[in-house]
């Protein structure tokens, strides 16, 4: 598709180019010889030349380089590219050879018409009904995805529980002997006496 842009700024270019690329532009001159070209010579339509024209516009005000004219000519027109090569000859010889030198001064150097190339639209392969067919087999069975087993959660951690220090004795306590205390047998208890007993009186 082709780029637009505003009023305002085709009008700006235009008041900043040369005096032969403005007469270029608007001369009725350009736009008998584009319709000659377009329509009579290459067979187009209007919607073509219309498209033809602005893509020219682009050029002369410095939008587009000249090198790429052809190109847009077999995009946008929807042409060969043996016919889009062919437009762009017979617009250059015709239209812009002659304000050459001041297109270069806006685009720096251009292409001769011979060094331009088009690259070919791709087109994929057609393939063969045979081949097709090779390839229209049903497709191998889907293999199950073994699921992977979730690791078994680690042992809970068990708090550790400080150890008791032992009391520490003093310097002093460290320097007592350990004394051994004499363990003595029990003592046992002292026999009860025995009350005598009464003696009986026979009458």
């Amino acid at each position: 598709m082709i780029k637009q842009y505003a009023p305002t700024q085709i009008l700006q270019l235009y008041s900043q180019s040369s005096a032969d690329v403005q007469d270029t532009a608007v001369s009725e001159r350009t736009a008998d010889r584009l319709r000659n070209i377009v329509l009579t010579k290459h067979e187009l339509s209007l919607n073509q030349l219309g498209k033809t024209a602005r893509l020219l516009g682009l050029v002369l005000f410095g939008l587009l380089h000249p090198d790429e004219l052809a190109a847009n000519f077999q995009k946008e027109l929807g042409i060969e590219p043996v016919q889009a090569k062919a437009l762009y000859r017979d617009i250059w010889e015709t239209i812009l050879r002659p304000i050459e030198t001041s297109l270069k001064r806006i685009h720096g150097q251009i292409k001769a018409v011979e060094e331009i190339e088009i690259e070919a639209e791709f087109k994929p392969p057609v393939a063969k009904i045979e081949e097709i067919k090779k390839e229209a087999v049903a497709p191998p069975p889907i293999k199950p995805v073994a699921v992977a087993r979730p690791a078994p959660p680690p042992p809970p951690i068990r708090p550790v529980l400080p150890k008791k220090e032992e009391p520490t004795p003093s310097r002093a306590e460290a320097y007592l002997e350990p004394i051994e205390e004499e363990i003595k047998p029990p003592v046992p208890a002292p026999p009860r006496p025995v009350p005598p007993k009464a003696e009986k009186k026979y009458s």
